[in-house]
Order: C-alpha cells, then structure tokens, then sequence
C-alpha cells in the first residue's frame, strides 16, 4: 500500500532513506536529486526561515520516490522544488520499475492540498518523466518553455550524419589546440578533493565566469556571496563523491576550468570556463576535447550537457529533450501566484525584455 510522509528537516533517517533510493539500480539518480546536493543547496541558497518539505514515498516498507519542496511566497505561499536556478533538473528520485508514476503524484497531490497550500510549482521535469504522467488524469498542466537538454551517446558517434555534423568542429579544436603549443606547453589535469590548490580551482572558476557574466551584462550570480559558498561546499563536500574538477593550463597558467559531476555512465557538464584573454584560442573547446576524450578512456558512455539552448551543444550532441514545467492551482490564491509566475516566465523567454531585465539586475 502506498503512502507518504513529511520531513521538515535534514537528519540521519532521511538520509538513510535518500541513500538506499539512491543505489537501487532502478532509481533515476543525478547530481540534482543526490541527498547532498539538496542539503547543501539548502544551506547556503535558502532563504532563512523559508520550511521545507520534502516528501517520501514508500510502497510497504519500500521507498519509491523523494520529492524536496520549499514553502516560498508571491503574494501567498506555494510550494516549489528545490533548486531554482542551480539546478538542471527536477530533483524528484524516483524507483523507475514502478510503473505507475500517476499514483505516486497524484498522492503527494493530496498530501500538499491536506497542508493548505495555495500552489505547486515544480520546475526541470525530464521527458522521461513527463512522458509517465498521464495530465489529463490528474487534471494539471505541464509547460514546455523552450528550453532543452542535449546529450552525446557515445556509442553512436559514429554514424555517417554525426561525423559529418562535427567535423567542422574537429578541425577548428585541432587547429586552436596547434595555435595554442606554439605559445607553450598545454596540460589537462583532473583535481581530486585531496590535491594541492583544489580550492583555489573553484575559485578561479568563480573569477572567470564573474568577468564572463559582466562582459555579456548576464546576471552574475556571484556577487551573492551565497552562491560562492555554494558551489564551494558543493565540491568540497567530502560525502559528494561523484565531482569532476578539470583544468587546462597553458605552461603555469590556468586558462580554462570545468566543474561538474560523473554519475553512474554520465558525465554531467556543469560549470565550464575559461580566460578571455585567450577566448581567440577557444580554451573552452579545447578543454571540452579533453573531457570527451576522458569519457572514453574511462567508457563513460553518456556526455549530458545539461539544459540550455547554446548553439556548441545542439553542435556536439546526438540526442535533445524538452524540458517541462509543472503547476497546479490548488484555490484562488494559488491561481494568482500561477499567472505571477508565467508573466515571469515570459519576460525570461523573450530576448530583449530579458537582456535589459538582467541589465536591471546587474546593478541591484
């Protein structure tokens, strides 16, 4: 028999729980719905005194599906999951060998409307998911807002349409990699938690997405001194065993950083960037060659860019999928949050009202 409970907090049980969810093979695990990351996300991106609520569901004494929501307010209180922002996807886990995934929504449904919420807001839902839930039957709406995830299976990059796709882009990463050992002797290193200036990594990655955000007046989320500590205590996290730090030098001098996470045959790609004092050289690209070819000398079969529409993505992946959002009214209230919520949404989506709206934000 199915049912669901509450926790309010971060404890040892929940944890226990998370991680056998976690390491049944069945389970949808990503960096996004691992117990660390959310407890981290909480920690350092929250804002004080906001409760959570993060539902666990079980079938007998077996657990089925965690969803981690927070109580946030526009004008009323809704719930949304956890993330925002910072997170690619939805952080729902979820045993994939239970087929009736509407059972499972439709219960955590009844739970929210049994707290007296106004609105639920779940935001990143893969399509894998989407395409198990039956909407009609749940009577809810689900929104696809143009934005993608793109991912490289490679076991099929040898197809006659892939090889033709990229090989333009092979040739220019063979050409920047050629223009950048005349100036010096070009080295990929991997960084463990353990290694000398590990630290010192992460905050050259913060530096060089800092002067990137202000060079294309995009909103640079690490003026918040909350996100630096975020994505700081995210891959130092000693329990967070599934980070990848990489950097590309240029003699001493690092010119290219990425972070992000390998997760069972996936390597997920999070944080990349590089010095703009050598952008004419494509540090980015060449750093990015690097990354794919240690997917291969490991079999890591999956490269997930993670979502966005950039044109190098749709470029160098084989394989795309929609993004969806969730969002149910539960009374009045919750319907004015709802419209709240999509006129944000369309000010997101539309390039110009978003360039200046960031404009805007940079200097707030």
């Amino acid at each position: 028999m199915l049912r669901v409970e509450v926790y309010e907090q971060f404890d040892q049980k929940l944890n226990n729980i998370w991680l056998n969810l976690s390491i049944n093979p069945n389970s949808n695990i990503h960096p996004f719905n691992n117990y660390n990351w959310n407890k981290i996300w909480y920690e350092n991106l929250s804002i004080a005194n906001q409760d959570i609520k993060i539902f666990v569901v079980s079938d007998d004494n077996l657990t089925i599906a965690i969803l981690p929501m927070i109580q946030k307010k526009l004008f009323f209180s809704y719930l949304e999951n956890f993330g925002s922002i910072s997170a690619d996807y939805c952080p729902i886990l979820i045993d994939k060998s239970f087929h009736n995934i509407d059972e499972i929504i439709n219960l955590i449904l009844n739970k929210i409307k049994s707290l007296k919420q106004n609105f639920i807001n779940i935001e990143k839902i893969q399509s894998i998911l989407f395409h198990s839930v039956n909407s009609e039957k749940l009577k809810c709406k689900f929104f696809y807002e143009n934005l993608n995830t793109y991912l490289l299976d490679k076991e099929m990059i040898n197809s006659i349409n892939y090889v033709k796709k990229t090989h333009k882009n092979n040739l220019d990463t063979n050409r920047q990699i050629r223009r950048l050992k005349k100036l010096g002797k070009i080295k990929f290193k991997i960084f463990e938690k353990t290694s000398d200036h590990y630290q010192d990594i992460i905050h050259q990655m913060i530096s060089f997405k800092s002067e990137m955000y202000r060079k294309t007046n995009k909103r640079n989320i690490f003026k918040n001194q909350s996100y630096k500590n975020f994505y700081i205590n995210l891959f130092t996290e000693a329990n967070l065993h599934d980070t990848h730090v990489s950097c590309l030098f240029l003699n001493d001098k690092i010119i290219s950083v990425h972070l992000g996470f390998v997760s069972r045959d996936t390597f997920y790609y999070l944080m990349p960037s590089y010095d703009l004092q050598y952008s004419k050289y494509s540090p980015g690209k060449v750093l990015l060659n690097y990354l794919f070819n240690f997917c291969d000398n490991y079999n890591i079969r999956y490269f997930d860019f993670t979502v966005g529409n950039e044109e190098y993505k749709k470029i160098w992946a084989n394989q795309s999928f929609k993004i969806y959002n969730f969002r149910k009214s539960i009374n009045i209230k919750g319907l004015i949050v709802n419209y709240s919520l999509y006129l944000k949404s369309k000010i997101r989506s539309n390039k110009t009202i978003y360039k200046y709206y960031s404009i805007f934000r940079n200097f707030i």
